[in-house]
């Protein structure tokens, strides 16, 4: 993930705050992340006790130490202050390694990385069709997935780690640090193989009482909310199928076994274009939202400016794009 190339010699360790070379806080960022020293020494071609002098001069420059001593444990645990370091010292880094990459885009050297970040509730599915149509476009392009939790895939923005996550029901009280720039929403549906089920039905809306009649595939994040909706129509779920894979949903209702509750997005973005759905009659189902969010007053690369003009050409009219002047039309709007 990062330019690790050069190492430092043992005679090469500084005493003062102005005398520390950058490779320092390249080499502590692979020392936290392998783990060990002699990990890190292997990882970057370096003698190890030359890494334990850049250790022992950065403490000596905060002034305190950084990782705790004779814990009993192989691997090396960070102090506070440590963890501090760490962190701005990722943001440091990875600065460096964005503005070399967004440098040489710009003077046509390289075509540079383009670093998402993705809710690890989604999995890929849902960028195959934008990272597809990317390729094409720019083959040379290097695409860097990050999948995690919501919170930590905002923090890997702050510190510069990704460029722009997609996540589903993005909070909006958080608008005043990020940005917006497509959002689309998302809700359940009945998937099923066409001249199996509802031969003859031609109502786009499927009321549940009916819905119940069928053997119901679903994914089981959905479980509960579905029983509760059942349960309001007096009507008993009792579904055939359950997975936590969504495919593996979609494929059972393609072979004609059952009806998949999946999310209509799911549909295209696995590339089932031309599976028939109906839609679920009442309150939508398992609403959700599916965001790509930036950070704000944040320099953003070409690349994934990009990015986020495929997505905006592969969804047209489907996605609510989301711009700070809009923002402020709206914020206007809703004042009078």
């Amino acid at each position: 993930m990062l330019p690790l190339e050069i190492g430092m010699d043992a005679d090469q360790t500084r005493k003062g705050p102005l005398d520390l070379n950058f490779q320092y806080y390249i080499n502590y960022v692979t020392i936290v992340e392998e783990g060990s020293l002699t990990q890190a020494a292997h990882k970057l071609r370096v003698a190890q006790p030359a890494l334990s002098n850049q250790i022992k001069a950065l403490e000596d420059v905060y002034g305190t130490r950084l990782f705790h001593r004779g814990s009993g444990s192989r691997r090396l645990e960070l102090t506070d202050a440590g963890r501090i370091l760490y962190e701005k010292a990722c943001i440091m880094v990875n600065a460096e390694a964005a503005a070399r990459t967004e440098i040489s885009g710009a003077t046509g050297t390289s075509t540079g990385a383009l670093r998402l970040g993705i809710d690890d509730s989604l999995g890929h599915r849902y960028l195959v069709r934008a990272l597809d149509q990317f390729s094409e476009r720019y083959p040379e392009a290097e695409i860097i997935l990050h999948e995690a939790k919501p919170d930590e895939l905002i923090k890997m923005m702050q510190y510069q780690l990704v460029e722009a996550i997609l996540v589903r029901s993005y909070e909006k009280q958080t608008c005043e640090d990020f940005e917006v720039m497509f959002s689309q929403q998302d809700y359940l549906v009945a998937a099923y193989r066409q001249n199996v089920f509802f031969v003859g039905n031609t109502a786009e809306i499927i009321p549940i009482r009916e819905l119940a009649k069928f053997p119901l595939g679903v994914a089981e994040e959905n479980l509960p909310e579905l029983r509760a909706a059942f349960r309001e129509e007096g009507c008993t779920f009792t579904p055939r199928f359950m997975g936590t894979n969504l495919q593996a949903c979609i494929l059972w209702a393609q072979s004609g076994k059952g009806v998949a509750l999946i999310p209509r997005l799911s549909l295209p973005m696995l590339g089932y274009t031309e599976m028939p759905f109906k839609h679920i009659g009442g309150k939508p189902l398992g609403e959700t939202s599916l965001s790509i969010v930036t950070q704000k007053k944040q320099y953003r690369s070409r690349i994934v400016n990009n990015f986020l003009d495929v997505c905006a050409l592969l969804n047209g009219d489907k996605v609510t794009l989301y711009r700070p002047d809009m923002a402020q039309k709206q914020e206007k709007t809703e004042e009078k």
